[in-house]
């Protein structure tokens, strides 16, 4: 699948506002009634929904991270993506892969679950 993609760019869109602490525009790639699931990695599992939420989340919980995502392979069917990539930064240990599921309503995210792999898969 092209990393081009409208689907992957929406998640590439998201992920670049967060690296650079840009909360409000984050949370506004996600429809009003959105689910955003993350599992424990930093802090507990995170499970928010709305909008308004997940915005609150990021500048209450998640705050600034030195984190940067490059997506390296994606996968896109009808409304839904998953992507694939490193993650790299003050904040990363060592080799770190991240897996995304996400679906996709009117140019948002309307259902985002974060994965969080530890070391390299081939």
């Amino acid at each position: 699948m092209s990393l081009d993609h409208l689907h992957v760019g929406i998640i590439e869109a998201y992920l670049k506002h967060l690296r650079h602490d840009r909360f409000d525009k984050a949370a506004d790639q996600f429809t009003e009634d959105a689910h955003y699931l993350h599992p424990p990695t930093f802090q507990e599992d995170v499970r928010e929904v709305g909008r308004e939420n997940i915005r609150r989340y990021f500048v209450e919980s998640r705050g600034p991270r030195d984190i940067d995502h490059s997506i390296e392979r994606a996968v896109v069917e009808g409304d839904a993506c998953a992507v694939y990539g490193r993650m790299t930064g003050e904040d990363v240990d060592g080799d770190e892969r991240f897996v995304s599921y996400a679906e996709v309503e009117d140019g948002r995210l309307s259902y985002y679950c974060a994965g969080f792999l530890k070391g390299t898969i081939e």
